[in-house]
């Protein structure tokens, strides 16, 4: 849901990382500040499982993490999980991170 006007949001609609317009009201929002750092370790975290139920452990498991790192984040932590996972939506407001105020 918009915060600027509360018109309903698809899951189209919504990037998981950087701005998007609402549809509605055309104001910039933008999914939570940590919410790509949690699609990305969730989505890791999966392919590990998988991976691991598929035998692999220690260096070979790393090197297969570390060789899936790009599909996952292209894949898995920009496309499906926003459908799994609905991101907190708030307005976009350039060069203010929580991160920045400490």
């Amino acid at each position: 849901m918009c915060p600027t006007c509360s018109a309903s949001l698809t899951c189209k609609d919504i990037r998981a990382a950087g701005r998007f317009p609402c549809p509605v009201c055309k104001a910039l929002l933008r999914a939570s500040e940590y919410y790509p750092l949690l699609t990305l370790v969730v989505s890791l975290s999966l392919v590990a499982v998988v991976f691991v139920a598929l035998g692999f452990r220690g260096v070979r498991l790393f090197d297969a993490l570390l060789w899936s790192v790009i599909p996952v984040i292209y894949y898995l932590a920009a496309h499906f999980f926003k459908y799994l996972i609905l991101p907190q939506i708030e307005p976009f407001e350039p060069g203010l991170t929580r991160r920045s105020l400490y």
